[in-house]
Order: C-alpha cells, then sequence, then structure tokens
C-alpha cells in the first residue's frame, strides 16, 4: 500500500471527512492533525482511497478539509484604569490555503468586576461588509445577551459572557486569506484593578444551545472551527492615583524626618 493512497477518514454526522496521508509528511504533522481532527470529528482509521470513494460516494478531490481558527489580538496588554481597549477577533485558516466561510458566533467569557463590555466596532474594516453582524437577541436560547435592551444599549449587560455573530453576504461569502482577516473589534472598559492578567476568552459552549463556531460556505450548518484563543489583559491603577500615592508617600517620609530633627 503506497503513502499516496492512504487517507485518514474521520466518521462524522455528514457521512466521511478525509484527509490524505501524503500531505501529513511528518510524524509530528500527522499527530498534530490527526489529534485535531479526533476532536471536531471523532474516531479515525487509515483506508483505502477506494474504499472511500466507495462507502462515500464522493470523489478524491473532495478529501480536502476546512478549518478556521479564531483568535483575539493583541495577545496580551496592559490599560489603566478608566481606559478602553480594542481587542480584535481574527479569522485564519487552519490550513495553509485561503477558505470561504459563511459566517462566525462567538461566546465571550470575562471578569465583570475588572472589565466591562463596551460594544464592537461593526463593518468599517476593508476585509469584508458582513450581511448582519452584533450582539443579537438570544433570550429564546440560553440568553447569554441578557441586558441588550435595558436600556436599549445594544450592548449586553456586564455579567461576564455575551454571544457574538456575523453573518457572510449570501451571494459572496467572506474568504479567509492566509494571513487572516478581521472580523470585528470588541471594546472592554477598564472598572477596576487586576490581580494579575484577566482573560477574555472563547468557551467553546454555553448554557445548552450556545457555541462558538465556524462556519463552511460549502456545506450548510457545518462547524469548521480549529482553535479558539483569547486574550489577557493587566488593568493598573489610573496615572493620576500612582503619582498621588507616590506624592503622599514622600510627603509622609518628609514629616517623619522632620519630627527625628526636632
Amino acid at each position: 500500500m503506497a503513502a499516496e493512497d492512504l487517507l485518514f477518514v474521520f466518521v462524522t454526522e455528514m457521512g466521511f471527512k478525509s484527509v490524505p496521508f501524503s500531505t501529513l509528511d511528518s510524524a509530528p504533522k500527522r499527530d498534530w492533525r490527526r489529534e485535531k481532527m479526533e476532536r471536531k470529528y471523532g474516531i479515525w482509521t487509515p483506508a483505502l482511497t477506494a474504499l472511500v470513494v466507495m462507502c462515500s460516494g464522493a470523489s478524491v478531490a473532495w478529501a480536502g478539509e476546512e478549518i478556521v481558527d479564531l483568535s483575539m489580538t493583541p495577545s496580551a496588554s496592559t490599560i489603566n484604569v478608566g481606559d478602553t481597549v480594542e481587542v480584535t477577533l481574527m479569522a485564519s485558516p487552519g490550513i495553509p490555503e485561503a477558505l470561504a466561510m459563511s459566517g462566525v458566533q462567538v461566546i465571550l467569557g470575562w471578569d465583570p468586576g475588572v472589565l466591562r463590555l463596551a460594544g464592537s466596532i461593526e463593518n468599517v474594516l476593508p476585509e469584508y461588509d458582513w450581511l448582519q453582524s452584533g450582539f443579537d437577541n438570544d433570550s429564546g436560547l440560553d440568553d447569554l445577551n441578557a441586558g441588550l435592551f435595558d436600556p436599549p444599549t445594544g450592548v449586553p449587560g456586564n455579567d461576564g459572557d455575551a454571544f457574538y455573530s456575523a453573518l457572510g453576504q449570501l451571494a459572496s461569502p467572506p474568504v479567509v486569506p492566509l494571513a487572516g482577516m478581521q472580523v470585528t473589534r470588541f471594546l472592554f472598559e477598564a472598572i477596576a484593578e487586576s490581580n494579575g492578567l484577566t482573560d477574555i476568552t472563547m468557551p467553546l459552549t454555553a448554557g445548552q444551545f450556545t457555541q462558538t463556531a465556524a462556519f463552511s460556505a460549502t456545506v450548510p450548518g457545518l462547524n469548521i472551527l480549529g482553535d479558539a484563543t483569547g486574550t489577557q489583559i493587566m488593568v493598573v491603577p489610573e496615572p493620576a492615583t500612582g503619582a498621588f500615592l507616590i506624592l503622599l508617600s514622600t510627603g509622609f517620609l518628609r514629616a517623619r524626618r522632620g519630627e527625628r530633627v526636632r
């Protein structure tokens, strides 16, 4: 059996998902891809190309995979209490080629005692003009966006979680280039000093119905999400507060020295 005849085959709800063995040209790369695909699709088995075609009705060309990774940038930053930080949501292909997707949906998690979600900046980026994007009313699902209309600010209440979605144009879905594309920019306001780094996360699931996902443009409803990586923020006191504490400390020391002189 030649290596070029061998596929990794993953059993999915849609049937079979296969990856040509010959494209995984090293043991570490094969192990990494196998682990990543098992996490998404479940069991795998080596199989002859002919067997895959016979069982799935697919052509050999269908064997390519679709993976989109989501991440936040910058990966870490330091801000002052009272400042607002922009956190960019990036989409990148998890394979070495550009690919199309129909949209994304993201669960956000943060510490509401340190940060407050202040909104998002939509459709001001050159990469793509979304058909619809933002924080939707999900009260019929898991209600992560509770407080969206009370008051009607368009921003969920500061309870530590939220649900964001972006839907692509139906006739021209976004194509994610190798360099990645910006989906949106989230705005977070620092409301209190953090004890070290505080996380902004993208949990994979929340409640009963909500999930973080990137959707295929070729198979409706197919979640092609690979990795979802958040960011970390350190919130420090306002500069004026720090300067005041230094002055206060300096004045105290001078007063103590004056007492000793007397």
